[in-house]
């Protein structure tokens, strides 16, 4: 159980490889701060200046670890009739996305969350976009290159993929691409442009979520 778990989370993070290598490139360029406490987008919202145990992660992630035991208590005492939940509050202003189940939540309420060992609590902030990779077994596999695009619906967005060769400094010479991914919500289409020399795929598999599904 708990070997499944660690390596279902390290996979996770590979996949989000092209978004935090992003972010890095973004607070570089900017000085924007990748992990930071809810107060510094939610200003106006009071229930968030007594939350310490949340956290945004770029633009997209609010993260709510798990900080209570659920499992074992000191000594290997094991808890008996665990609930696997923790309550994690959903700032108001915007709607929010559960990252592992795409369930849609209003904002400035509370919900309680799923919180299995192979489970961090993940919501993705409306009008978001994220680039993925798939199926990816180790850091480098797919160098840094995306293959997923997920669009999170509910207003305008945009988000600027960075790739280069992940290593040395030959992005000071111009060896890298930014690839920018514009979501319009009035038509619900995106689009892709690019610039810098670094090769890029043209495709790639779009998944999108909605607050609610759209009659064809």
């Amino acid at each position: 159980m708990f070997y499944d778990a660690i390596l279902a989370h390290i996979r996770l993070r590979y996949s989000l490889i092209p978004y935090l290598y992003s972010l890095g490139a973004a607070a570089h360029r900017s000085g924007n701060a990748i992990m930071r406490s809810l107060l510094m987008d939610f200003p106006d919202d009071e229930e968030v200046r007594g939350i310490c145990d949340e956290y945004l992660l770029g633009p997209a992630f609010l993260v709510a670890p798990v900080y209570t035991p659920m499992y074992y208590n000191p000594d290997s005492v094991r808890i008996q009739d665990s609930v696997k939940k923790r309550k994690v509050y959903l700032p108001k202003g915007c709607g929010w996305y559960d990252f592992h189940t795409g369930e849609y939540y209003e904002g400035g309420t509370y919900t309680d969350a799923d919180a299995p060992i192979d489970r961090i609590p993940v919501y993705v902030r409306e009008g978001s976009i994220i680039p993925m990779s798939s199926d990816i077994s180790y850091a480098d596999e797919k160098n840094g290159l995306p293959d997923v695009i997920r669009v999170y619906e509910g207003r305008d967005c945009e988000f600027t993929l960075y790739v280069d060769d992940g290593d040395g400094y030959t992005y000071e010479d111009g060896r890298y691409c930014d690839v920018t991914f514009a979501y319009s919500e009035a038509g619900h289409q995106l689009s892709v442009s690019k610039s810098g020399s670094y090769p890029v795929p043209d495709e790639f598999t779009v998944q999108t979520y909605s607050p609610c599904p759209r009659w064809s």
